[in-house]
């Protein structure tokens, strides 16, 4: 007897699911849309079953190519800001996303600036990637405008980071932070710079290409 998939609901996102091909389509929020939609998709299996309309489609196809494409963390600080707004708004088609859209929904966060500015690019960027890669015709958001990027001036001085130290009771945690404090580094180098990495002749990590951000 031959299988068929069937739909499924992913409360996490609000959204039902069937899986074909080992890939997971995004049918909707709405049930009744969502199995309309499978009945629709089982009748001509041979038409390219993700559709451009649904906004949550596009998202999963942008983070499917970027899991691809790209570094774990990346994908990771793409998929957290990219579900939140496909759940913000689950029953949005694509083009009908514009700017405001984008930004009362960064609005509803208590979140620094900088952190505001990486919710807006996340969607730009995801857009226009799909506009670049004929999933549709026109970028709605081409003209969200992006604020600039505030710098971080805060400096712990030495004083400060010896406070700090004095409340750490594990010595790997200890020798971790003071390697990051002394070097300056990102906590992810700290966190994952291996002896392959250490240049003790000229007193440098480095990183390969492509094992960067």
């Amino acid at each position: 007897m031959p299988h068929f998939p069937k739909p499924f609901f992913k409360k996490a996102r609000g959204v039902w699911y069937v899986e074909i091909k080992r890939k997971q389509i995004n049918l909707g929020a709405n049930r009744d849309e969502a199995f309309r939609r499978y009945h629709q998709m089982m009748a001509r299996p041979q038409e390219e079953p993700i559709s451009s309309d649904s906004l949550a489609a596009v998202v999963d196809a942008f983070l499917e190519w970027v899991s691809r494409n790209r570094a774990a963390d990346t994908y990771e600080w793409y998929r957290y800001r990219l579900e939140r707004f496909v759940q913000r708004y689950p029953e949005i088609r694509t083009l009908d996303v514009r700017p405001f859209h984008v930004e009362t929904w960064a609005d509803g966060y208590d979140i620094a600036v900088n952190t505001r500015r990486n919710y807006l690019r996340s969607v730009k960027r995801c857009l226009k990637w799909a506009c670049k890669q004929g999933y549709i015709d026109r970028n709605p958001i081409a003209d969200l405008e992006l604020p600039g990027a505030q710098p971080r001036d805060d400096a712990i001085d030495q004083t400060e980071f010896e406070r700090l130290l004095s409340f750490v009771r594990n010595d790997a945690f200890r020798d971790l932070l003071i390697t990051t404090w002394a070097t300056g580094c990102r906590p992810q180098e700290s966190l994952r710079v291996e002896r392959r990495h250490v240049d003790l002749a000229n007193h440098r990590w480095v990183f390969p290409k492509s094992e960067e951000k």
